[in-house]
């Protein structure tokens, strides 16, 4: 089970047994002083992309730069 909030890992049952870690709220999932990112997924990059941004198929994209002229880990 995954949530669409933040594509949080909720559940993962294997041979019948929860294998992962959660939460019973959404209040808990996202209070930063309670969870240390128990189920959390990568995200579209994991990586730094250079001066945020590249080019695919001959088009430029540009990207959110949060990390000095970099985008890291696919923006905030």
């Amino acid at each position: 089970v995954v949530t669409t909030y933040g594509a949080s890992l909720l559940s993962l049952k294997y041979k019948g047994q929860e294998m992962t870690l959660n939460w019973d709220k959404l209040e808990d999932l996202v209070d930063q002083d309670k969870n240390p990112k128990y189920g959390a997924t990568c995200g579209r990059v994991a990586g730094r992309i250079s001066k945020a941004k590249f080019e695919l198929n001959d088009d430029e994209y540009e990207l959110e730069a949060n990390n000095g002229p970099n985008c890291l880990h696919g923006g905030s």
